[in-house]
């Protein structure tokens, strides 16, 4: 079919050593000192071009004849009057397009605060949706997002063949690069739905416009290691075929684990010859776990060549979140959607963790508990595909949640 115009105007692989390592070379500290900064550096030169990458989507733009999409950047009191113009601009160029009451606006931002005119401009065919994607840096915002949204969407679009729908992203301005990865993330989601699974996300992904030839090469418009998992396995495996009639969900378990151990391969060079990992973990959104004590800098570990990967155990804390409250029991809750990052340490807490080395964002309905789980390098989010060697790993220890009756043995046991 005819594509629909848019409605608006418009080095190291190094492995790992102990602690102790003091035999980095003067010409390796180099490279991993040049190697930090280039991947700190193209971090903030990617966020602050990332408002003119693609500014033709703030307008409502077609990914099928029924399904269009828009985002916007910029959060806060100050935005809010800009946000309402350019909601009101698009509920007109919908309306124009489409006729009164037609389409449904499915809303997602990391703090859903639509006002009472916002909904009126959309003859209250709203549904708003939070997802907290800067804490699951794969950009999926979680499973129950993806299949609410799709869900409401689909039966909305079911309901009268005049019906469209218009998804829309709302990001943070120092987000901006977020908006049309996790806009077009959101239309792919949409049409594996409503093609019973049967579409795979790459596909998906080239259905809303885009710059071509270079917007897949862009390494920032491919789909996430995450957001392939999401939408390729989990999505599809949440959906089942219902004789003749559309896409139905089947129930997605979300069975509570603990986190255990987390074991990472080895030492990077990052700078000056090693880095100092620390890890944080991440339930729907809210810290649960992390490696580092405050006021206290992580081990460093330097990059070893000669002996290879050396694994470095991680100990987990739990941080005080409702969800790890039990006493005397090993490893940290976990419950939905899980994200486990890896950062490196400079002491610049913000600068770090806007910097992610590495992260595994997964649902625990689909894990196995009871042993390891293995972390392939293709299976990780990365700051940079070229740090890791490709027999890097994360190993996570999960375990099944113990029953009441074991809770209140073992804190009968520490009492």
């Amino acid at each position: 079919r005819a594509r629909e115009p848019s409605m608006g105007a418009g080095e190291s692989r190094a492995a790992s050593s102990s602690t102790t390592s003091t035999s980095t070379s003067r010409d390796a500290a180099a490279t991993s000192t040049d190697a930090f900064t280039k991947l700190f550096a193209a971090s903030r030169k990617s966020t602050a071009n990332a408002s003119r990458r693609e500014p033709y989507l703030d307008a409502p733009t077609y990914v099928t004849d029924r399904v269009l999409a828009f985002q916007h950047t910029g959060t806060g009191a100050d935005d809010d009057a800009a946000y309402a113009r350019s909601l009101s601009r698009a509920a007109a160029a919908l309306e124009d397009a489409q006729g009164s009451g037609a389409t449904l606006l499915v809303a997602v931002s990391e703090t859903p605060a639509l006002e009472r005119r916002a909904y009126e401009m959309f003859n209250h065919a709203v549904v708003e949706l939070c997802a907290k994607w800067r804490r699951t840096p794969g950009l999926v915002g979680g499973l129950d997002v993806i299949l609410s949204a799709c869900s409401s969407a689909a039966n909305w679009l079911s309901m009268d063949e005049a019906n469209v729908v218009a998804l829309h992203v709302r990001a943070e301005d120092n987000d901006a690069h977020d908006a049309p990865r996790m806009l077009r993330f959101l239309a792919a989601c949409l049409l594996v739905y409503t093609h019973d699974g049967d579409l795979v996300l790459d596909d998906a992904l080239r259905e809303l416009a885009g710059v071509p030839p270079k917007l897949m090469d862009d390494r920032h418009m491919r789909p996430t290691a995450s957001q392939a998992r999401y939408a390729n396995e989990y999505l599809r495996a949440a959906l089942r075929a219902d004789d003749a009639q559309a896409s139905v969900l089947s129930p997605v378990s979300s069975q509570k684990l603990r986190l255990k151990r987390l074991v990472i391969a080895g030492g990077l060079s990052i700078e000056r010859g090693g880095f100092r990992p620390y890890a944080l973990v991440h339930v729907r959104g809210n810290l649960v776990g992390k490696s580092l004590s405050s006021g206290f800098a992580p081990d460093w570990y330097g990059a070893n060549t000669k002996h290879g990967l050396v694994p470095i155990g991680m100990e987990l804390v739990p941080t005080g979140h409702f969800m790890n409250t039990s006493v005397g029991l090993p490893g940290i809750q976990l419950d939905g959607d899980v994200t486990v990052t890896i950062y490196h340490w400079t002491g610049d807490d913000e600068r770090d963790e806007r910097n992610p080395i590495m992260s595994y964002a997964f649902h625990t309905g689909f894990v196995d508990a009871g042993g390891v789980v293995r972390v392939k390098v293709e299976d990780m989010d990365l700051l940079d595909d070229h740090l890791l060697p490709m027999d890097y790993f994360i190993d996570l220890t999960l375990l099944p949640e113990p029953s009441v009756q074991a809770v209140v043995k073992e804190i009968a046991k520490s009492t």
